[in-house]
């Protein structure tokens, strides 16, 4: 239900329960609101104006959640919750956004406001997703628009999430043909086109390529020992595994015994698995891709006896 919608048919109390507190003017007036309440209730300061016609009533306005909706509300219904912004929305990260960014439709002429962005451009409704009552960029679009911002662009994490497949990063790239920072994303897609989880198993894959070594996967399910796992790179005729072992999922006391235990199920089951860190593949990618190679001509000559 859109947001006039929202207010009319359940009224001010639903509309503010959904908005974190927050109230666009003919939302209001939709509810019932007279225009000389609002008024009043504005200029007494029960009502805080957060940006034009959009107001918190009793909002935490150091609320991320709060602001965002709140821009988004004032841009209009036909507008899109774009970039870190859209990112933070969508939960591809934990850092709250410094500015909103937010898409109008070409024709739009909107004054600028303090913390937003306007970019008035034509919004594609492939490109986008209705994400608790507000529109945002697609996890695609966004993380593809970060890479073109030249800011972190979390595909990592919205590969590993399922919050995007390698299908719709394609069609939304396919789609930005024309838009400016497009090399970069082409450049950033190619990087995850083999699913790194994270952004050492996307140094790990980068290595593996300029080194020429083909035949492996990345986050493929494999069954062992009654379980269903997901390793890091998985060379499936050979039977070896490669793991990246960042602080990020493996820091914790449980995951390390976790990780263990994995391990000594595939190893049980047979594969051979390798395990390097992030800083050895920063400082010694040599050392990393020469242990690989030699650990597959190895795996190699035992198939050929």
């Amino acid at each position: 239900m859109d947001p006039l919608g929202l207010a009319l048919h359940g009224g001010l109390d639903a509309a503010l329960h959904c908005q974190n507190g927050v109230i666009r003017r003919d939302q209001a007036l939709a509810a019932g609101v007279a225009t000389s309440t609002l008024e009043s209730l504005v200029s007494r300061g029960h009502w805080t104006r957060i940006f034009p016609r959009v107001y918190s009533v009793d909002a935490d306005l150091d609320d991320p959640r709060v602001v965002i909706r709140a821009g988004w509300l004032w841009a209009g219904d036909d507008a899109a919750v774009a970039g870190s912004a859209a990112a933070w929305w969508l939960g591809l990260t934990d850092r709250a956004p410094e500015n909103i960014r937010l898409l109008v439709p070409s024709r739009r002429r909107m004054s600028g406001q303090p913390g937003v962005q306007i970019v008035r451009c034509h919004i594609r409704p492939s490109d986008l997703a209705l994400v608790d009552r507000v529109v945002v960029t697609s996890a695609a679009r966004t993380c593809l628009d970060l890479v073109r911002l030249s800011e972190t662009d979390n595909l990592e994490k919205a590969l590993r999430t399922r919050a995007l497949t390698q299908a719709q990063l394609q069609v939304s790239l396919d789609l930005g043909t024309r838009m400016r920072g497009q090399r970069k994303a082409r450049a950033a897609r190619a990087d995850v086109v083999d699913n790194p989880w994270s952004e050492p198993e996307r140094a790990m894959h980068l290595l593996l390529r300029r080194a020429g070594i083909t035949g492996w996967k990345g986050n493929v399910p494999i069954t062992s020992n009654g379980g269903v796992r997901y390793p890091d790179i998985t060379f499936d005729e050979l039977k070896l595994i490669i793991e990246i072992d960042g602080r990020a999922h493996h820091g914790s006391a449980e995951a390390f015994d976790a990780d263990h235990r994995r391990q000594d199920h595939l190893v049980t089951a047979g594969w051979t698995v390798l395990r390097f860190t992030p800083r050895q593949l920063a400082d010694d990618p040599e050392w990393v891709i020469a242990t690989v190679r030699a650990t597959i001509a190895r795996l190699r000559s035992q198939l050929i006896d």
